[in-house]
């Protein structure tokens, strides 16, 4: 079960950074607002958003530990479908209260309820209210231009799900996020085929095992 959680623990990761874009893709942010002004206003407007992700993670000497791709559906509040295609099939389903990952191969799912530090992230961004981003993060534009666009976010407190994260935009449109962790990995997520605010049936953001699947629940 631990190596499962451990995996979960670095889905969150990847699904903390895309719930915190969510809002991005629309009409750009007025250049004189401040950084957080800016980052708010593009948080504001999205409710769902699907589409592909290729996703990398190096080690602190630039080694190569994992790499996957698949398909993803997001919707607010704190909704999730985060499904792996390669290397191996897996799915992460979330909701508000539970989180549930499952593997076809192995015929077992985990469940886990969502604790605090899960949701806190998402939950703060997708809200979009300026004074509580900035209350709990250090946010910089990195780059500005009309053709390639970049925040770079540092969280003010401790126990966070990443100490440092690059957000890129193309042409006012999310495409990559860099995350850096404190045992010194790095997280690549690249996005493609987005769809912004596409009919997301709930029911997708729950979870009913196949019949003869183990599960297994993480207290």
């Amino acid at each position: 079960m631990t190596g499962n959680i451990l995996r979960m623990v670095s889905f969150m990761r990847s699904l903390s950074l895309l719930l915190l874009f969510i809002c991005s893709g629309l009409a750009q942010a007025a250049s004189t607002a401040s950084p957080v002004e800016q980052l708010s206003q593009l948080l504001a407007p999205m409710q769902t958003l699907t589409g592909s992700f290729q996703q990398t993670m190096l080690d602190r000497d630039g080694e190569l530990l994992e790499q996957s791709s698949g398909l993803f559906a997001l919707k607010k509040p704190g909704r999730f479908r985060w499904q792996t295609k390669t290397p191996y099939d897996q799915l992460l389903v979330g909701n508000q209260q539970k989180l549930w990952l499952y593997d076809p191969d192995l015929e077992q799912v985990t469940v886990r309820a969502v604790d605090q530090r899960m949701q806190q992230t998402p939950a703060l961004l997708l809200s979009g209210e300026v004074e509580q981003i900035r209350a709990q993060f250090n946010v910089d534009v990195v780059e500005s231009g009309t053709a390639q666009q970049a925040f770079a976010l540092q969280p003010k407190g401790k126990n966070n799900l990443f100490e440092s994260l690059v957000v890129k935009f193309a042409a006012g449109k999310l495409s990559e996020m860099v995350l850096a962790d404190s045992l010194g990995q790095t997280t690549t997520i690249r996005l493609g085929d987005l769809a912004v605010n596409p009919s997301v049936d709930d029911q997708q953001f729950n979870f009913i095992p196949p019949p003869g699947t183990d599960v297994l629940v993480d207290e």
